[in-house]
């Protein structure tokens, strides 16, 4: 158990009867895993050529297992995203299957409603059929957010192509969680799980310097994995790129623009990065996630522990990173856990 000064006692991370709300969560519910174990058969017309990553050996992910992990870690609420779902795929294939993960995300969180939120997904294929499903997605079935990749088979987010649609969830002042995927922009490529890192980092500064993350400010953008490199190299940014933009872009504008989207610390939970992002991002725009099951059950409590541990965060920026600015970006969860037998 943590206690307020940090310290561990049992098997199991707490911080007193603080639970921790985690926005990065993956399950392989039925029709993703029938999606993934099927794309290999399919032709031309259902699927295009770019190659999207699925993690091997998808586990049986349910909800009741899901509780159970929950439960013995204190995580009060976990909001589910499958990101990269559709975009290999093209047509009504694509159109459908959104529509079937939607759908079955809707129902795990109509039967959890205070331990579940959920992203939809998107089609991709086309903006018409992009723009139905953001509609059915948050007007009918009441989705939480939407989510998508860094880049969508090679043109990342900023890529006026993808003006439509982030126009819509502008107005709509939607919650946009973006994930990284297989990485296009380099050869030789590092190993995957380093090439996620880089693709947030693209993905941030092509919103940045294209002008997209300003025009469409009212979306509020998650980066996962603690923004990839953009800590680290955000000073290298904002002070080179007004000398050779030709003066586009100010560093003040730079830096404003940076620090406005929110970044989740999945896997940023040591010391060293820990630094790096609560320096770099006010605490309000810092989130926890532990892309479980992907990331085994095991990895959970370690991390939390590192978090609550981290002697440069108080008390109270703690409690904003591990619940209070989740729940912010959720009311729906927020009321849903505040209703009379709902956990606090």
């Amino acid at each position: 158990m943590i206690n307020t000064t940090g310290s561990r006692a049992g098997g199991t991370a707490h911080n007193g009867e603080q639970s921790v709300i985690d926005v990065h969560s993956h399950p392989s519910i039925a029709p993703y895993r029938k999606m993934v174990r099927d794309i290999d058969t399919l032709g031309p017309e259902q699927r295009f050529s770019h190659r999207t990553f699925f993690p091997p050996g998808l586990p049986e992910w349910t909800p009741e297992w899901a509780l159970e992990v929950m439960e013995r870690e204190r995580i009060g609420a976990q909001v589910l995203s499958l990101p990269d779902a559709t975009v290999g795929l093209r047509g009504d294939l694509a159109r459908r299957t959104a529509r079937e993960i939607n759908e079955a995300m809707a129902d795990i969180v109509a039967r959890h409603p205070e331990r579940f939120a959920a992203f939809a997904v998107l089609p991709h294929d086309d903006t018409d059929a992009t723009l139905a499903e953001i509609e059915y997605a948050l007007d009918v079935l009441k989705l939480d957010g939407v989510c998508t990749t860094t880049h969508i088979r090679g043109s990342y987010l900023g890529d006026p192509a993808f003006d439509p649609w982030l126009a819509e969830l502008h107005r709509r002042s939607a919650v946009l969680f973006v994930h990284p995927t297989l990485a296009v922009a380099a050869d030789p490529k590092a190993p995957l799980y380093i090439e996620f890192c880089f693709d947030s980092t693209r993905m941030v500064i092509n919103m940045v310097l294209s002008g997209a993350k300003r025009r469409f400010d009212g979306i509020k953008l998650i980066s996962t994995h603690g923004g990839g490199t953009i800590p680290y190299i955000s000073h290298r940014l904002e002070t080179i790129e007004p000398l050779l933009g030709g003066g586009k872009l100010t560093s003040e504008g730079i830096a404003a623009d940076l620090r406005s989207f929110y970044y989740d610390l999945t896997s940023c939970m040591a010391a060293v990065p820990l630094a790096a992002a609560s320096r770099f991002a006010d605490p309000s725009k810092l989130l926890l996630g532990f892309d479980f099951p992907y990331a085994p059950a095991s990895f959970i409590a370690p991390e939390i522990d590192r978090f609550f541990a981290f002697d440069g965060l108080g008390q109270r920026e703690k409690t904003m990173i591990a619940q209070d600015n989740a729940l912010a970006l959720f009311p729906r969860l927020a009321s849903a856990r505040r209703a009379p037998g709902g956990p606090r």
